[in-house]
């Protein structure tokens, strides 16, 4: 695992396959708290022995809007440093923990 500080979010690398599909994992939390140790992580961990590459996210609080920038800024971030990563760009997903991730991922595509 490698941990990513990025401004105020921190991403957690679970490295699969070199030059494997992605995914994103969110944790659940209602936009109050963050469970990325016990539910995101666990999951791109799993990810990462099958031989995707996982990626959990540590994103702030307060709100749809913020949690919706912070994700946004973690995808192009990956998009911008995919060769140093070793990860294919053409080819991930977005997973959520909960509910309140659809409304996330609703929000991020419109």
């Amino acid at each position: 695992m490698i941990s990513i500080q990025r401004k105020k979010n921190r991403l957690f690398f679970f490295e699969g396959k070199k030059n494997a599909p992605f995914a994103i994992i969110n944790a659940g939390g209602g936009f109050s708290y963050i469970g990325s140790i016990h539910e995101s992580m666990p999951r791109a961990l799993y990810l990462s022995k099958q031989g995707y590459n996982g990626f959990a996210l540590q994103y702030r609080t307060g709100g749809v809007d913020i949690t919706c920038l912070d994700l946004a800024r973690i995808i192009e971030f990956i998009f911008e440093h995919a060769r140093e990563l070793e990860v294919d760009t053409n080819c991930y997903s977005l997973w959520g923990c909960w509910s309140k991730n659809g409304t996330l991922f609703r929000k991020l595509w419109h």
